[in-house]
């Protein structure tokens, strides 16, 4: 079975986008330990730390997933692999879902919404990797 990694953080603030890579890559790699058949879920736009944890997965090979509500059809998407859209236009109403569908989480920064999706994540006894990065900035 895939291990599915979640990966929140900023998407429309401004930050170091070389430091957020090298966090990305060094807690994904401790997320996934020593497995290769991995899942990035994020949401589905192509922005922000969605977008680099997207092309890392690609680079290295492992599956991408979005779970968005229907808002993020506004938005370039990413070309994940598969996805789910929650028919909502309310930013979070995916959030439950997303949750749901994975086996640890990676935060990279972000706002009141990553940090909502952490705290019940970690309540629930899922793994959780963290890096804080400061927002650049506007």
């Amino acid at each position: 079975m895939t291990l599915m990694i979640g990966v929140v953080g900023y998407s429309g603030q401004k930050f170091d986008g070389s430091e957020a890579r090298h966090a990305l890559d060094t807690l994904l790699d401790r997320a996934r330990g020593a497995r290769n058949d991995v899942t990035i879920v994020c949401g589905l736009a192509d922005v922000g730390i969605a977008a680099i944890a997207y092309r890392l997965a690609r680079a290295r090979g492992w599956e991408t997933f979005a779970v968005d509500c229907a808002r993020s059809r506004k938005y370039p998407a990413f070309p994940v692999d598969d996805m789910l859209i929650i028919e909502s236009m309310v930013r979070g109403s995916e959030s439950a879902a997303f949750l749901e569908t994975c086996d640890a989480m990676v935060r990279v920064g972000g706002g009141a919404q990553a940090a909502n999706e952490i705290a019940t994540f970690r309540s629930q006894g899922g793994p959780v990797y963290e890096y804080d990065l400061a927002a650049l900035p506007s």
